[in-house]
């Protein structure tokens, strides 16, 4: 049978190739990620194509003829043997931190030595095409040989089909020039993000043995706040320009809610995330406590794999919204269970409590100073609770566990302030 599918972090093509969609982005990086509150699209060509919420409501049919579809499903051969080339090019960080330190090089000097500057791409062109000079003299020869080394270094960025002009165009942008050099001023070094990524790292292989410490390749990514960092298998990718402060420039047409997602700080908690993503167990129903259950789950994950972060830093709250919520917690309990809200289905739940926005709607004078999400955050107590009254469940269970079977046991009341 002929099908594309994604099943929340899996990909699946025939049945013969199955990646991550961190992965598969890496092979396709036009690859559309599913809309917010969507994780199951299912391809048919010429049959049917659908998307699914996460929660599994009733499916959305789209246009049954999907052009990128079909060209994915054309390319399962060359999928198969890239995705292979991904696995085994497994460099571990501790040595990609040891090169740094021999080099004695700071960050920006590093990138700028693996890839050549536009005043030696222009002299060496003068050379040859003016002055009529020989590629060797010239230096176009050595231009082309740094190219194909950056293309050996990092196949996954250059995809089969895509002409150089792809890349060459990219380089004369002028918005990307400019927002490379803004990276490069606010990461000449990768300091304490580095450090921080080395713990995260070890946190990783203590609780999940089996995930071996992955390459980490940083990048600019035309600040895609989709896909700010991926972390699959063997390789971590981070968009430092999604990263640069949330009072930069860039951001200035952002709301003021999602700004706290652009500081440095949000980087590893990011990278979390998106380890999780599709470890966790799906909900059996569409409660809007299972949906509380499911983001504490991913939360408290930070807790054990980045216990030296904040608890504002590691949800992307301010201080003054943690203290919001740890102040308020009992009434907005409270508030869920005088109003029946834990085992409604409605979905209009998800967008009060759970999806980011600017504060959460209670329907009530408060909700202006309330943070977005907290929902979220009330999931995150509840399976705080439940592990610790159930210290003998490892952080793999945790994840299968269904929501109701957490809730039951987790001893969870608030206290009225």
């Amino acid at each position: 049978m002929i099908y594309f599918k994604q099943e929340h972090n899996t990909i699946n093509i025939n049945g013969t190739f199955v990646c991550s969609v961190e992965t598969f982005k890496i092979l396709e990086p036009t690859y559309q990620n599913l809309p917010e509150g969507y994780s199951i699209r299912s391809y048919f060509p010429g049959k049917s194509h659908t998307i699914t919420s996460e929660l599994g409501y009733q499916p959305i049919l789209l246009e049954s003829t999907w052009k990128d579809g079909d060209r994915y499903i054309s390319r399962i051969e060359e999928f198969i043997l890239l995705k292979n080339y991904i696995l085994r090019d497994e460099i571990e960080l501790s040595d990609l931190v040891q090169s740094e330190i021999d080099k004695r090089l700071p960050y920006s000097e590093k990138r700028k030595s693996e890839y050549p500057s536009i005043d030696s791409l222009v002299i060496a062109l003068w050379n040859y095409i003016v002055e009529k000079k020989t590629k060797e003299v010239s230096g176009i020869v050595d231009l082309q040989k740094k190219r194909s080394q950056i293309k050996a270094k990092y196949p996954f960025f250059f995809p089969a089909g895509n002409p150089d002009s792809v890349w060459v165009n990219k380089m004369k942008n002028p918005l990307l020039k400019e927002l490379y050099q803004e990276v490069q001023l606010k990461y000449p070094t990768l300091g304490k993000v580095e450090s921080d990524l080395e713990k995260l790292f070890a946190h990783v292989q203590y609780y999940f043995p089996k995930y071996k410490t992955p390459r980490v390749i940083t990048l600019i990514n035309e600040v895609d706040m989709e896909g700010k960092v991926f972390y699959v298998d063997t390789l971590a990718l981070v968009s430092l320009d999604c990263y640069l402060g949330k009072n930069h420039r860039f951001y200035v047409d952002f709301p003021e809610y999602k700004k706290v997602e652009l500081e440095d700080n949000q980087i590893v908690p990011n990278l979390v995330s998106s380890f999780c993503y599709g470890k966790i167990a799906t909900p059996t129903d569409r409660t809007l406590l299972s949906a509380m259950i499911y983001y504490g789950k991913e939360l408290y994950i930070k807790d054990k794999l980045i216990p030296d972060y904040s608890d504002a830093n590691k949800i992307g709250y301010t201080d003054l919204q943690i203290k919001w919520c740890q102040e308020n917690e009992y009434f907005m309990w409270s508030n869920l269970v005088e109003n029946k809200l834990l085992y409604d289905t409605n979905p209009k739940n998800e967008q009060r409590f759970i999806s980011p926005a600017p504060f959460s709607r209670f329907y009530l004078e408060i909700d202006n100073q309330s943070p977005g999400r907290v929902g979220q955050w009330l999931g995150w107590q509840i399976v705080r609770s439940y592990m610790e009254n159930n210290d003998d469940v490892t952080l793999e269970q945790l994840m299968a566990m269904d929501a109701k079977t957490i809730f039951e046991n987790s001893k969870y009341k608030p206290k009225k302030q």
